[in-house]
């Protein structure tokens, strides 16, 4: 209520919104009468002549320096005050008339300040409050991204301590810039335009770094995706070099102990539901990392109940999420009425997002079982709401991934670009056990289990379902893991959980690690949904009695891996099970299932590669495609250079929107959509090709699939006159970025190294 009414009387609670660090210079400091230099700081300021303060505003309470307070940041929850919370003492405090800066005692509730002393606590903005109980408001929200970057370096090599202290005092003085440091060393700037770059580096070169600096050509991220039905062009053909002819396959992909065969599929999500996810990381960050939806949760049932009221903090959530409820239903309505009910149905199923566990990409819970229908009739089953699994598709619908533990499907190797489209063979990396898991498969007297994993967390937390749909899937679940354990005792129940959560941690990494990079150019998957079901097979070396693979006896287990037996049971039914061990009696040595993670490691660690490379595989199966920011490019131009204007657009790959006049005056407006990749230097062109009579201003727009299939192979022969033989020219916009991306990351790229290979003929002619 203090903050509501913005009470300045000295007994209100102190509350500040501290919104970025401003630097400056250390002379410019007004110091009082008998004061010495200026002492603010931390250690690594006082080495440079910029000196950070806090700019902000004064919703509650008088600010006066000295004053102890509390630094909230963004993700700080009064329920758990221990957590995000660090307590600071305000030093001197300014009010900041233009360049120049007054010292004053107080500052009332409705003045904006700037505050010495935070540096060593705030980065780039936080909420300060003089009690914890205080909720941080919410953070600034930027209408562009940090998509464009460079790397730089120092030009003598003993500059590079000074640079790296120059990047962090840019990366606070700048609320909106990004430093990053790659795996391979370089230091990367990322800002929102070619216009704000320049500015962050001529601010590290004079202020900050004071260094020589060399800085790369500009670097634009891409995301990766697959191709959307619903985003093309109203009557634009499919095939050729548009692609789309082929539908998302199942991926079939085992763990080097041939004990676990996990099958995907990728869906695509419409750009509206992946740009309506991708557009509030904040708001997912809260919910879905720091727990806050739990938390809310937890206190409408307790005030459901009357065991106490609600948190005050429960509504304000709750109208966050309603808009990106709204947003996403109406993005599915918008993708048509044959793709809304699927779009609806994977949100409801929504397990896990990625990357980072609040991207724009879903993990999907195993459907539920019809209800009175037996798990091995579900997939027969004709009712509408039966989902079919996975691994019941026909053999000619899937897919094998190569060998986990090969290089085959590593980013940028050979399986990443082949475009191959048909069902692979044995010889693709199906060696050893992977030829045993095909066998093992398809057998229908296989050993075989089939895990049930996830539940619908993030869609319960997101406000997509309710608590009743969730308990049914978690009720499903266990209905599931019940009748597969049914004829076990209790300590191998125990066992067949154990072995499912190292399913279910490795399920979770994969996923993500295969979000944050994709297989086309290792950038970040974008509009994906990927389902996901794992079975347990017990290779044939472990189903034939006899020597064990050590040259043990079929009761005794002396190879020190892991071991799950597995009795010989129905199919159907599941298996009786009991734990082997070095001293235990197991029946046979058919029943056992050996995880040998003394060879290849922990199991969840083999479960993590295998959906890994699964994943990057089913996105190339399901036609994937290059995903490239569009800026919002608003230009004001003359009737004389309208002529100039134009051209310039349409060698940028422009897409016009709309073009008016101005009332009164001969200058026309123009609204288009450009590409990122093509936005460096048009404010240059358009000058020299207008004669300074047109002029641009960008904003970061939205993210937008490339329609263009980066593997098509001309195969007829208006496409060859077209496209060329190898369509690998300029015709094919996407393979040229992709391949371009991978030269800057060192990822190999298929291209002719020699043309033509026969011998140069010299010109001197010898008389």
């Amino acid at each position: 209520s203090c903050v509501a009414r913005s009470d300045d009387s000295p007994s209100a609670p102190l509350v500040v919104y501290v919104s970025k660090m401003v630097a400056v210079p250390r002379g410019l400091l007004p110091r009082v009468p008998g004061e010495g230099g200026a002492t603010h700081g931390s250690q690594l300021q006082q080495d440079h002549d910029e000196v950070f303060l806090g700019f902000g505003r004064v919703f509650s309470g008088v600010a006066q320096p000295g004053q102890r307070v509390h630094v909230l940041s963004g993700a700080y929850n009064p329920a758990a005050p221990t957590t995000q919370r660090q307590t600071a003492v305000l030093g001197a405090v300014y009010m900041m008339m233009g360049r120049a800066l007054e010292r004053v005692e107080r500052v009332p509730a409705g003045n904006v300040l700037a505050i010495a002393g935070l540096d060593a606590v705030v980065l780039k903005s936080a909420t300060l409050s003089s009690t914890p109980a205080c909720r941080p408001l919410a953070p600034l929200m930027f209408q562009a991204a940090a998509i464009v970057m460079v790397a730089v370096e120092p030009a003598h090599p003993s500059d590079l301590p000074a640079l790296r202290r120059g990047l962090q005092l840019l990366n606070r003085a700048d609320p909106f810039v990004e430093v990053s440091v790659l795996d391979s060393g370089e230091h990367v700037l990322a800002a929102a335009g070619e216009v704000h770059l320049g500015t962050c580096i001529k601010d590290l070169r004079e202020r900050f770094a004071r260094v020589e600096l060399r800085v790369s050509p500009p670097l634009v991220a891409f995301r990766e995706s697959i191709f959307c039905p619903s985003e093309l062009a109203e009557g634009t053909p499919l095939g050729g070099l548009v692609g789309g002819l082929k539908g998302p396959r199942v991926v079939e992909a085992l763990t080097p102990n041939g004990c676990c065969v996990v099958r995907v599929r990728a869906a695509p999500l419409p750009g509206g539901v992946a740009g309506a996810l991708d557009g509030r990381p904040e708001l997912l960050r809260r919910v879905l990392v720091d727990g806050e939806g739990r938390q809310e949760a937890a206190d409408g049932n307790r005030a459901d109940t009357g065991a106490g009221p609600a948190s005050s903090s429960s509504s304000s959530l709750a109208s966050e999420l309603g808009p990106l409820r709204t947003e996403l239903r109406a993005a599915a309505k918008a993708a048509g009425p044959q793709q809304e009910a699927r779009v609806l149905q994977m949100l409801e199923r929504a397990w896990l997002l990625g990357p980072k566990r609040i991207g724009p990409n879903l993990l999907l819970a195993s459907p539920r079982r019809p209800n009175g229908v037996a798990a091995a009739e579900a997939s027969a089953s004709s009712s509408s709401t039966a989902v079919e699994s996975l691994f019941d598709m026909s053999s000619n619908s899937v897919v094998r991934a190569a060998k986990a533990t090969t290089k085959a499907m590593a980013p940028g190797a050979q399986g990443a670009l082949s475009g191959t489209a048909g069902p692979l063979t044995d010889a693709d990396g199906a060696d050893g056990a992977d030829a045993t898991a095909a066998a093992s498969s398809s057998s229908s007297a296989a050993a075989r289990i089939d895990l049930r994993l996830g539940s619908p967390v993030a869609a319960l937390a997101l406000g997509l379902i309710s608590e009743e749909d969730a308990r049914s899937y978690i009720d499903d679940r266990a209905a599931g893991a019940s009748s597969s354990s049914s004829n076990c005792d209790a300590g191998v129940a125990e066992a067949l959980r154990h072995v499912a959560a190292s399913v279910e941690s490795g399920v979770v990494a994969g996923f993500q690690i295969a979000t944050a990079s994709g297989p086309l150019c290792e950038e970040p998957l974008w509009g994906v949904a990927f389902e996901l079901e794992v079975r347990l097979v017990q290779p044939q070396q472990q189903q034939q009695a006899g020597p064990s693979l050590d040259g043990d006896s079929p009761q005794t287990n002396t190879g020190g891996g892991t071991g799950l037996g597995l009795a010989a049971g129905s199919v159907s039914q599941g298996f009786t099970a009991a734990i082997g061990g070095p001293d235990s009696e197991t029946p046979s040595w058919s029943g056992r299932l050996e995880l040998q993670e003394d060879v290849y490691g922990p199991f969840s660690g083999q479960v993590m590669t295998a959906v890994a490379v699964a994943c990057r595989r089913a996105v190339l199966e399901a036609d994937a495609r290059l995903v490239e920011a569009q800026y919002l490019c608003q230009l004001t131009a003359s009737a004389e250079a309208l002529s100039g204007m134009y051209a310039v657009l349409g060698r940028r790959r422009a897409r016009i929107l709309r073009e008016e006049m101005r009332e009164g005056s001969d200058t026309f407006l123009v609204s288009c959509y450009l590409p990122a990749e093509a936005s460096f230097g048009l404010a240059d062109e358009m000058r020299r090709r207008s004669s300074g009579a047109a002029s641009a201003s960008l904003m970061l727009s939205h993210w937008e699939r490339l329609q263009v299939d980066p593997f098509f192979v001309p195969t007829t022969e208006e496409e060859r006159e077209e496209h060329g033989e190898d369509a690998s020219g300029l015709t094919n916009l996407a393979r040229r970025l992709i391949d371009a991306v991978r030269r800057r990351k060192g990822l190999p790229v298929e291209e002719k190294v020699v043309a033509r290979a026969t011998k140069q003929r010299t010109l001197k002619r010898n008389v």
